[in-house]
C-alpha cells in the first residue's frame, strides 16, 4: 500500500495569515492525496498542497493527509492546527474589607489558548509578589500594603484594589486656619480604620487634651499652634491628621502722633502676623458710632487699611476731637477691635 513519506505543519499560527500544508506520499501505483477537515469530513483539496487565505479561529482544528492507490490500506498524517486564543481574566476575587494584622487572600481565574500563566504584581511598586499562581496571600496585613494588585496573564490584566486603614480626616479639611483668640474651633475627626477606631486623641504641640469616641471636638482657642487627630482602634493608633491654628490678636491702641489743621497721624504697635494689615476707625467728638477712617496710605477704597503700624487720618474738621480704633486683618479675619484711643485733636487756625 502507499505510504506517507512527509507531512508539513507550521509551528504556530497567527490569525488572519496565509499557509500552506504539503503532504508527499510513495507506492506503486502513485498514490493520490485527499487533504480532509475532520471536524466536518469535508474534503479540502485533492492534491499534495492544502492553501488557506486569511486563516481564522473558526478552522482550528485537524488536517488529514490521506494516501490511497487502490491497494492496500490507505495511509493517513494529520496536521494540527490552532491559533492561539489572547489570555483573559475571566474574574478577581478579593476581598470586600481587610483587617489590618489579619490575611488576605487574592483569587484571579485566567483563560487562554495555550493556557496563560499567572503573575501578581503590585501596581504601584512594580514588585512580582507570585508567579504561575492563582492565588496570593498576603500574610500579616498592614497599612503600608494598601493599593492596587495585578493579576497579570500575559497581556490579560485585571486589577484588583485592596482598600486598607488609609488614615485620618479632619473637618475642616485645613492645613492651616486662624481663629480670634478665646474663640472656639470645632474639629471632626473621621478614619476608615478596620477594626474600627475606638477613641480619637486630640493632642495641640505634642500634649494631649482630650478624647473622644466619635472624634468631634469642641476647642477654646488660646495660642497658635499645632492641633493633631489620632485614631486608635485595638490593633494600635493610625495616620494622623494635623491642622495648624493661628490666633488673631488685637493690635495695640492707637497713639498720637501730630496733627494739622485736617490731619491726624497715629500709631499702634503690631500683631505678631508679619503680612497682617490694619484698618482704622474713627469716631468723631461725643458721638457714639463708629466709622470707617480715611488715610492717605489706604489700600482699600473707602477704608482706612494699611500694611504698616502708622495712618495719617485727613479730611477732619480743624480743632476738634476723634478717638480711633484699630483691627488687624490676617488671611480674611478680622481680629476684635484694638482698645480705644483717648480724644485726639486736629490743629486749630493761627
Amino acid at each position: 500500500g502507499p505510504r506517507i513519506l512527509n507531512i508539513q505543519c507550521p509551528s504556530s499560527l497567527v490569525q488572519g495569515s496565509n499557509l500552506t500544508l504539503y503532504c508527499n506520499a510513495t507506492g506503486n501505483p502513485s498514490p493520490n492525496i485527499t487533504w480532509i477537515w475532520e471536524e466536518t469530513g469535508e474534503v479540502l483539496s485533492s492534491s499534495e498542497e492544502l492553501t488557506f487565505s486569511a486563516f481564522n479561529r473558526s478552522q482550528t482544528g485537524n488536517y488529514k493527509c490521506l494516501a490511497w492507490n487502490g491497494i492496500g490500506k490507505s495511509s493517513t498524517r494529520t496536521c494540527r492546527l490552532d491559533v492561539p486564543d489572547e489570555p483573559l481574566v475571566l474574574n478577581l476575587e478579593c476581598p470586600a474589607s481587610i483587617i489590618e494584622g489579619h490575611n488576605a487572600t487574592l483569587h484571579c481565574n485566567a483563560t487562554g489558548n495555550p493556557p496563560p500563566n499567572i503573575n501578581w504584581i503590585r501596581k504601584d511598586t512594580g514588585d512580582v509578589l507570585g508567579t504561575n499562581e492563582q492565588q496570593l496571600t498576603l500574610l500579616d496585613v498592614h497599612r503600608s500594603q494598601a493599593g492596587t494588585y495585578q493579576c497579570f496573564a500575559w497581556t490579560g490584566i485585571s486589577n484588583s484594589s485592596i482598600n486598607l486603614p488609609s488614615g485620618t480626616r479632619m473637618t475642616p479639611d485645613l492645613k492651616d486656619t486662624v481663629v480670634l483668640a478665646g474663640g472656639s474651633l470645632f474639629l471632626n475627626c473621621t478614619s476608615d480604620a478596620n477594626p474600627t477606631v475606638s477613641v480619637f486623641q486630640l493632642v495641640f504641640d505634642s500634649a494631649l487634651i482630650a478624647t473622644s469616641s466619635s472624634g468631634m471636638f469642641s476647642v477654646t482657642v488660646k495660642k497658635t499652634g499645632m492641633y493633631t487627630c489620632i485614631p486608635v482602634n485595638e490593633v494600635g493608633s493610625g495616620d494622623s491628621a494635623t491642622v495648624k491654628v493661628t490666633v488673631l490678636d488685637a493690635p495695640g491702641f492707637p497713639i498720637f502722633v501730630n496733627n494739622t489743621v485736617d490731619t491726624i497721624t497715629i500709631r499702634w504697635s503690631p500683631i505678631y502676623l508679619q503680612s497682617a494689615t490694619y484698618t482704622v476707625n474713627i469716631r468723631p467728638g461725643e458721638e457714639t458710632t463708629w466709622m470707617n477712617a480715611t488715610c492717605k496710605q489706604t489700600i482699600w477704597n473707602n477704608k482706612c487699611t494699611v500694611t504698616g503700624t502708622v495712618a495719617e487720618v485727613f479730611g477732619l474738621e480743624e480743632d476738634s476731637a476723634y478717638h480711633f480704633r484699630v483691627y488687624a486683618n490676617y488671611r480674611g479675619v478680622r481680629s476684635d477691635a484694638s482698645l480705644p484711643s483717648g480724644a485726639f485733636r486736629t490743629a486749630g487756625d493761627v
